[in-house]
């Protein structure tokens, strides 16, 4: 049913870049909110039936799409003439696609009193980074388009209505920030899983973990970023930043990707 909410609001959001009526500001966010609450509720009634949130794959995609619908509904209470939906709401789509169409496995669902606090804290902080390089990603989009925009000249009230160069950039470098900080943490915790993973452990992992790979490539790629062009405040540094977000998201889709395929951490 949330998914239709979303799907719904989708369309709003597309339809409401040509015709700007007053209400088709307000009936995306009812959509999404209703979509939102309803989810919300799945969530808890899996989580109040023992099964942990953190421990499966299939929860993995959900709770990032609620977290994202989240996110959206705090931009667009803030900046309700934007049409976040129309890059957000795709995303959260297809992670909810994703939660549907991965193979579900009964093995990865234990009580919530099994889990480790340290896997409890290492799944979070992967959520976390996941909502931090999306949110930066989108907004990297948002700070080319509206770059490209003033670049050509173009008149703003002939086109969908974008947020400005500064509230993107500000964005981009947030985020940026967080998920260096994050992928860090993300680091720490799977160092600490390893070294101390007993020989019974359910899901048995090594280094050549396609995952494990890619946390440590991004982990050194946000840091570059934080530390070269996140400061940065001319153009130039905006327009690289935002790059560097992109590339970011599209490196987190290829993890996923790769995860979904080959490592241990979806099993």
């Amino acid at each position: 049913m949330y998914t239709v909410c979303y799907l719904l609001a989708l369309v709003l959001e597309i339809s409401r870049c040509r015709n700007r009526q007053r209400f088709l500001f307000l009936l995306p966010c009812v959509l999404v909110f209703a979509g939102f609450a309803g989810q919300t509720f799945f969530l808890y009634t899996h989580h109040a039936a023992g099964e942990h949130l953190l421990s499966a794959a299939q929860m993995y995609f959900s709770v990032s799409a609620w977290g994202l619908a989240l996110m959206y509904l705090y931009w667009s209470l803030f900046r309700p003439k934007i049409p976040f939906g129309i890059i957000l709401l795709p995303i959260i789509l297809l992670f909810l696609a994703g939660s549907v169409l991965f193979p579900y496995n009964n093995s990865a669902v234990s009580n919530s009193a099994d889990i480790p606090l340290w896997v409890m804290l290492h799944t979070i902080v992967i959520f976390l980074v996941t909502a931090s390089v999306i949110i930066g990603g989108v907004a990297g989009i948002l700070y080319l388009l509206q770059d490209y925009r003033l670049h050509r000249k173009e008149q703003p009230q002939e086109k969908i209505p974008l947020p400005s160069l500064e509230w993107s950039l500000a964005v981009c470098k947030k985020a940026v920030k967080a998920a260096a900080v994050f992928l860090a943490a993300t680091v720490l915790t799977g160092s600490h899983l390893y070294q101390h993973c007993p020989a019974s452990s359910r899901i048995r992992i090594t280094v050549s973990d396609p995952l494990i790979i890619g946390t440590l490539l991004m982990f050194i790629f946000f840091v570059y970023a934080a530390g070269s062009v996140s400061f940065k405040t001319d153009k130039t540094g905006g327009r690289k930043l935002a790059v560097i977000s992109v590339i970011a998201m599209l490196l987190l889709v290829l993890m996923i990707l790769f995860g979904w395929f080959g490592s241990a951490h979806w099993r």
